[in-house]
């Protein structure tokens, strides 16, 4: 089973912030570094332990930096900023930030501050990753623990959002190919479904896709049977989430193909599955790629027995399925401006 991706990885016995970084150690890393990207760039592709290497020394460099800028914040402002830092790791402080709350905790920590000077200590608190900022007026406490992973932010991008499709079929190891891509379903009153991508600086992203409003109704059917009782944050069930699909599919002019047909539906619990499809009216659509699912694992034998060429199974690559999805969307908007 697929683990949910993290935002950035934990860090591992962390310093205290507030003592004084060895300067000396950070400048001979940098050099030892700039010895180690001279004879790798030099040479061919970094490859086995050479790129082991290099990713290592990268990742102490930027935990060394961070502390350097966190001593030398504190060393400007005061110990204050430094406690600050620390209360991130409390378990009471928020995982995700507005802009409001961020400013609200900064002020509680300090009362008077100055707005211009808190929104100051904001910044410098990103600059020396304490804090990500996701998108505009949104941050992620990179101090808390265990880390946020980027499923949380979803219904802070978008109201109502829940982590489906891809996401949840990967995880649970229905898909053959799960992606990196976080995507979440919105609920719509609109017919047509629409898909919109958030990129945030670090590189992770998000992918939206709009669905009618009957698919997060809280009547029957029950919303144990939607989502996932046991996450903090909304995500769907694989049996809603394959629905989820399978009607974004059939509409008109959809930006999603069909699921791939080289699935392992044992995982799902058909009761409920049935339940749902019944109640969402995707019955058929259902039935119909049963049935295909079926015949493709049926030719899989006959290929593997030697007795047929071998049927494609539909877009298995996930990703590269949903960038060129994305890339057709994104040319159909230009074209319309």
């Amino acid at each position: 089973m697929m683990s949910t991706p993290a935002i950035r990885p934990a860090a591992k016995n962390r310093p205290a912030r507030s003592s004084k970084p060895n300067v000396a150690a950070v400048m001979q890393l940098l050099s030892k570094l700039t010895l180690d990207m001279d004879r790798i760039v030099d040479g061919p592709l970094p490859r086995g332990e050479d790129a082991l290497v290099l990713a290592d020394a990268f990742h102490v460099l930027q935990k060394a930096l961070q502390d350097l800028r966190l001593w030398l914040m504190a060393k400007r402002e005061g110990d204050w900023l430094s406690e600050l830092i620390e209360k991130l790791e409390a378990p009471s402080t928020p995982r995700i930030f507005r802009t409001e709350q961020a400013l609200n905790f900064i002020r509680q920590h300090r009362p008077g501050i100055l707005v211009s000077t808190s929104r100051k200590v904001l910044r410098d608190m990103e600059k020396a990753g304490a804090l990500l900022r996701v998108t505009r007026g949104l941050y992620v406490n990179e101090r808390a623990s265990p880390p946020v992973v980027i499923w949380e932010v979803a219904e802070r991008l978008r109201m109502g959002a829940v982590i489906s499709l891809h996401s949840v079929l990967g995880e649970c190891g229905v898909l053959n190919n799960p992606t990196d891509i976080a995507v979440a379903v919105v609920p719509s009153c609109t017919r047509r479904p629409k898909f919109e991508a958030v990129r945030w600086p670090n590189g992770a992203v998000f992918w939206f896709y709009q669905v009618d409003e009957r698919f997060f109704r809280t009547g029957p059917p029950a919303w144990a049977d939607v989502c996932q009782t046991n996450r903090e944050y909304p995500v769907a069930r694989a049996e809603a989430a394959l629905l989820h699909w399978l009607h974004l599919a059939s509409v008109k002019r959809s930006p999603l193909p069909r699921p791939p047909l080289d699935v392992d539906l044992s995982e799902l619990d058909m009761a409920v599955l049935k339940r749902l499809a019944h109640t969402w009216g995707v019955l058929g659509h259902l039935t119909t790629y049963r049935e295909k699912v079926a015949a493709y694992a049926a030719s899989e034998e006959r290929y593997e027995a030697g007795l047929e060429p071998r049927d494609s199974p539909g877009p298995t690559s996930t990703d590269a399925g949903l960038s060129a999805h994305a890339r057709l969307v994104d040319k159909a908007r230009r074209l319309r401006k």
